[in-house]
C-alpha cells in the first residue's frame, strides 16, 4: 500500500506499507512500519499495475514511474519521468486500466492537453519511449477509476463515465459539492 502525502505545496513524499494476506483470507498491515520511496515535488495520486509497479503524478505536472525492482529493493527516489508539462497540467487523477496504459486527468489546459489522457509506456527508461494521447477534450476533471470498459472522473460538481469503445461520455451523478476523487475495486 502506498500513501501520497502532499506534506507542502512544493514537497511531497510517497510511504510504502508491506500488506499480506492473513489466514482469514483478508488484507492487513503486516507491521505498523513503512519505507520511505519519495521525497520530491507534493505527489497528487497515484496507482499501481499487476506487476507491481507504482505510478504517479504531482503538483509540477509530471508522472512518474516506479519499477517493482526498485520498490522491491528500497531505491529511494528511483524514479522514471513518464510525463511532464508538455502532457500534464493539474493533474489529480491517475489509474492503471492495463499494464503499460495508465490514464490520467487535467484540471488545467484542457483544451490542448485533453480532459483525459492515455499514458502508453513499454519500459523504457526515458521519457521518449512514451506514448501520450488525448482520449477526450472536454471540461477540467479531478479523480479518476478505470474499469474495462469505463473511465469515471469528476468534473464541476458531477460524475461522468467515458466508454473507450464507443468514445461517449454518460452523466452518472450530480449535484457534488466538491468531489475530488473516484475509486474502482473490480479489477
Amino acid at each position: 500500500m502506498y500513501v501520497c502525502d502532499a506534506a507542502t505545496p512544493t514537497e511531497g513524499y510517497i510511504y510504502q506499507y508491506e500488506i499480506e494476506w492473513d489466514e482469514d483470507d483478508t488484507f492487513e498491515l503486516k507491521s505498523d512500519s513503512y519505507s520511505l520511496v519519495y521525497t520530491g515535488s507534493a505527489p497528487q495520486d497515484c496507482a499501481v499495475d499487476s506487476i507491481g509497479n507504482l505510478y504517479f503524478s504531482t503538483l509540477d505536472d509530471h508522472i512518474y514511474g516506479f519499477s517493482y525492482d526498485d520498490l522491491f529493493t528500497l531505491r529511494e527516489n528511483a524514479i522514471v519521468d513518464l510525463a511532464d508539462n508538455t502532457s500534464v497540467r493539474g493533474c489529480a487523477g491517475i489509474d492503471v486500466r492495463k499494464d503499460g496504459e495508465l490514464y490520467f486527468t487535467n484540471f488545467e489546459e484542457t483544451a490542448t492537453l485533453g480532459t483525459l489522457a492515455k499514458l502508453k509506456w513499454k519500459g523504457a527508461k526515458n521519457i521518449d519511449s512514451r506514448e501520450v494521447t488525448v482520449e477526450l477534450t472536454s471540461d477540467p476533471a479531478s479523480g479518476l477509476a478505470t474499469t474495462e470498459n469505463d473511465a469515471y472522473y469528476t468534473s464541476e460538481g458531477q460524475l461522468f463515465a467515458y466508454n473507450f469503445d464507443d468514445k461517449e461520455t454518460t452523466t452518472i451523478a450530480t449535484d457534488f459539492v466538491n468531489p475530488t476523487s473516484v475509486a474502482y475495486g473490480g479489477r
